[in-house]
């Protein structure tokens, strides 16, 4: 018998679900997802399984929006990484990667948390831990997120601005949209 496996990454929202989109979000699918705001806005972190990043991501993202009022505006959390992310991208533990952000190993000077979510996950500047880990430790990691993400957030942010530009080609004034060749109505 094969596992499927599991994905965690996760999905900026357009604002944080209030008590009621939260409880429709668990009945739509999203039980294996966590919603939080930080200094970034509003963010789902997801656990998913799935047979692939696309279908985690686009489940996740279809779940997310059968909620009115809500839309995954991107993919990933920027720069932003937990302690279970750093250790994956360093190849690490995880504990290792306590100790470091301890003190309790290494030569310190681990970088300072960006942000504590609500729940106490703590979140770190990638570029930040990518620059300590080569500096203090050795070890040459990337400091972009993995490509899958950045797909996901690539299409996301392109579905917003679509939308946006069949709102503006819409409201246009008809000046506007002669000189700007224009038409009213975007297929």
């Amino acid at each position: 018998m094969s596992q499927v496996p599991v994905f965690d990454f996760t999905l900026r929202l357009s604002r944080m679900p209030d008590d009621g989109q939260i409880e429709a979000l668990y009945e739509a699918g999203c039980d294996d997802g966590t919603f939080s705001v930080g200094p970034e806005g509003a963010a789902a972190e997801f656990h998913r399984e799935a047979t692939s990043w696309a279908h985690a991501l686009g489940s996740a993202v279809r779940d997310i929006e059968t909620v009115p009022g809500l839309v995954v505006v991107g993919a990933g959390q920027d720069d932003q990484v937990t302690m279970l992310d750093i250790a994956r991208r360093a190849g690490r533990t995880r504990e290792a990667v306590r100790l470091w952000a301890t003190g309790k190993r290494g030569p310190g000077g681990f970088p300072v948390p960006s942000w504590t979510s609500p729940g106490g996950e703590r979140f770190w500047s990638w570029p930040e831990v990518a620059r300590w880990l080569r500096d203090a430790r050795g070890v040459t990691v990337g400091d972009e997120m993995p490509e899958e993400i950045w797909w996901a957030d690539a299409i996301l942010k392109t579905r917003l601005a679509e939308e946006e530009a069949r709102r503006l080609r819409a409201e246009a004034p008809a000046a506007f949209r002669r000189e700007f060749k224009l038409r009213r109505k975007v297929a």
